[in-house]
């Protein structure tokens, strides 16, 4: 699906820099068909993989990463605190 986010970065970028009333008007039209189709690969790919892809997807966000990273430092952070606590520092 990131993919898809950086076509939907484009499109807005396109958007910006040539505002015309058809890229106004195709953009919205563009954005649904891409997250319909990002949708309908998530749902080929759960089919294929079953479980194994529900592990996955449990831990890695669909459109944006960073997410993952801000949760992993939020996690790096309270297991610091938490050897802190426990060292007696």
């Amino acid at each position: 699906m990131l993919a898809s986010v950086g076509f939907i970065l484009v499109m807005l970028g396109f958007l910006v820099q040539w505002p015309t009333l058809l890229t106004l008007a195709m953009f919205p039209v563009l954005v649904w068909m891409y997250v319909r189709l990002a949708h309908q690969k998530e749902r080929d790919v759960r089919a294929e993989f079953g479980k194994d892809y529900d592990r996955y997807a449990t831990t890695t966000p669909a459109w944006f990463p960073v997410a993952l990273i801000l949760r992993a430092r939020r996690e790096r952070s309270r297991l610091s605190r938490r050897t802190t606590t426990i060292r007696g520092g």
